[in-house]
């Protein structure tokens, strides 16, 4: 099966795509640029174009949708932007994955349109449920858009299956240049990690939350196989904080009288990701205290 992966010249799109290869399933990476792993097949196209869109999903059996706008919305006009680059290339993806007859799309959602960045806005409770999206930027928004276009074209198009990964803050264990798989090299983003834990309001903007690129490329894999119909959308977020101390005191000390649920663990994600196991079947392996014991060579 050919499995294009849209962003692939990314630092998770290439993780995602060298996973897939390594599990047997021939990849074609798809993105503005070559840039990426010369072993996989290529091919450039600007999905906003909606002609190469479709032409860049020739062949192709599945997608995994991960290409988009990321940088932050500066000011207006760097928002509309924004907004109209990552949802008329879902858009496209999607549309064209229907016009050629692919049964599966798998895309990258985010934990955004739960209201992120939470250093202006307060969560009205923790944890966070599927259905409390609240977003305030023109990503966040754009993702919460397609994860509705999702829903309607499923309506339209009975027997197709869209699975949004709603993706936490991406950590990577070596340089995601290389590809994140190198456990011994600089351990980049992890190495961060102790600058985080003397404030509780360091990464509060999205409630300390995160995964490690592996997990992302891992739920990818499980997405494209999981026997489901319609569209989902799935919050990818790991089991623990990023910080070191409980969840808890985090939220009394950075959202006085938010509701935290008696049930939470205690160093526990602030996002539910019951739906995630339950439904997908997928759940995180990584964990920053794993990651930190490793040696650093």
């Amino acid at each position: 099966m050919i499995v294009a992966v849209t962003g692939a010249a990314g630092a998770s799109g290439r993780v995602i795509a060298q996973h897939l290869r390594a599990c047997g399933s021939d990849v074609l990476g798809i993105d503005r640029t070559k840039a990426g792993d010369s072993k996989i097949a290529h091919r450039v196209a600007d999905l906003c174009d909606y002609d190469q869109a479709y032409g860049a999903l020739e062949g192709c059996a599945a997608v995994v949708h991960f290409a988009a706008d990321p940088n932050p919305d500066t000011e207006h006009r760097s928002a509309a932007a924004r907004f109209a680059n990552n949802t008329v290339s879902t858009f496209n993806v999607f549309n064209a994955a229907i016009a050629r007859g692919i049964p599966r799309v798998v895309w990258a959602s985010s934990e955004t349109v739960y209201g992120y960045p939470f250093d202006r806005n307060r969560p009205p409770a923790i944890p966070l449920t599927d259905a409390m999206t609240a977003p305030q930027t023109a990503y966040a928004m754009s993702k919460l858009v397609c994860e509705r276009l999702a829903e309607l074209l499923c309506q339209v198009h009975p027997g197709l299956t869209m699975i949004g990964l709603r993706i936490s803050n991406i950590l990577y264990a070596g340089d995601p240049e290389g590809g994140g798989q190198a456990p011994n090299r600089l351990r980049d983003t992890y190495d961060r990690l102790a600058g985080y834990w003397l404030d509780p309001y360091t990464r509060r903007f999205n409630l300390w939350n995160y995964i490690d690129v592996r997990d992302v490329a891992e739920a990818v894999r499980t997405s494209l196989s999981a026997p489901l119909v319609g569209a989902y959308a799935f919050p990818l977020i790991a089991d623990d904080t990023i910080m070191d101390r409980p969840t808890r005191e985090l939220v009394e000390a950075a959202f006085p009288g938010v509701r935290v649920s008696e049930e939470l663990p205690e160093h526990g994600a602030t996002v539910d990701t019951h739906s995630t196991r339950a439904v997908l079947g997928f759940t995180p392996h990584w964990s920053w205290r794993q990651i930190l014991q490793e040696p650093c060579a």
